[in-house]
């Protein structure tokens, strides 16, 4: 039977793309793939990465594509990836897998068999990296605003005493999170003095 097969392509930088071990620390969205995908992979490989988002966001993992050996006889894969030592994936995905780490980090571990010589005729991996939430903008000790409380979804920030925020004249403001970012810079604290003799 003939079947119906949909293929997304998208452009990215090369600057978002991690194929080297190590270190990973994202303020955008990202890629982590293996070195050769979607063509092949090298057996006797072992690589870490180590993933953080700045304080006060949640890191989003998605599996976008795995396709690695599956089982060996024991039961056990032959080449596989492992997210925070607990999540354990090969063979093939039908579907993305979606990893959220509330603590803003995660450790991503890809280890094939020893068989180094070993090209295999696997994609390989493709995993998008997505910080959620924003980290809340911290003013300088010569500004006239401090920082109040925040979360995922707000900061709320204050005017020291007789200073207001501009346009609404309040002394406090709330900024919200869209995505990672918030909807508005935080305004400049006015003093009421300053209102009050220049209109």
């Amino acid at each position: 039977a003939k079947g119906w097969v949909e293929i997304l392509h998208k452009c990215v930088h090369q600057e978002n793309i991690t194929t080297k071990c190590g270190r990973v620390r994202t303020v955008e969205r990202g890629y982590i793939m293996s070195k050769a995908y979607p063509k092949y992979y090298m057996g006797g490989e072992s690589c870490t990465w180590h993933i953080s988002v700045p304080p006060s966001q949640v890191l989003l993992l998605i599996v976008l594509d795995l396709q690695l050996r599956g089982l060996s006889n024991k039961g056990e894969c032959d080449d596989s990836l492992t997210i925070d030592y607990q999540a354990v994936v090969c063979g093939e995905l039908d579907k993305q897998l979606h990893y959220i780490s509330n603590t803003g980090r995660a450790v991503l571990t890809f280890k094939t068999a020893t068989h180094s010589q070993y090209v295999y005729p696997h994609r390989g991996f493709l995993i998008q990296v997505i910080p959620v939430g924003c980290s809340p903008f911290q003013p300088s000790g010569r500004s006239n605003a401090y920082l109040v409380s925040h979360n995922q979804t707000h900061a709320t920030y204050q005017c020291r005493r007789r200073y207001v925020f501009p346009p609404t004249l309040s002394p406090t403001t709330t900024l919200l999170c869209t995505g990672h970012s918030y909807h508005t810079p935080l305004p400049d604290c006015v003093s009421i003095n300053h209102l009050l003799t220049h209109g």
